[in-house]
């Protein structure tokens, strides 16, 4: 879905990054990473994850977001 690189596919997964039980919110966060070049949406996601405030899913941010 995210391939496809739509708004609402990319919308979709960063509510469900925020919203999410936490293994949906993993795996849309892991959908997101072909994003993890774009700076700006980055940002956003960088956002929810601070908001979220769960451990697991700031160490996928690291992992995935800060080395792209």
């Amino acid at each position: 879905m995210v391939m496809l690189r739509l708004p609402a596919a990319t919308e979709f997964l960063i509510e469900l990054v925020a919203t999410g039980p936490e293994p949906a919110s993993l795996a849309a966060l892991w959908a997101l990473k072909i994003h993890s070049h774009d700076t700006k949406l980055r940002q956003r996601i960088a956002e929810v994850i601070q908001q979220r405030n769960t451990p697991s899913l700031r160490a996928r941010f690291e992992k995935d977001f800060h080395n792209p």
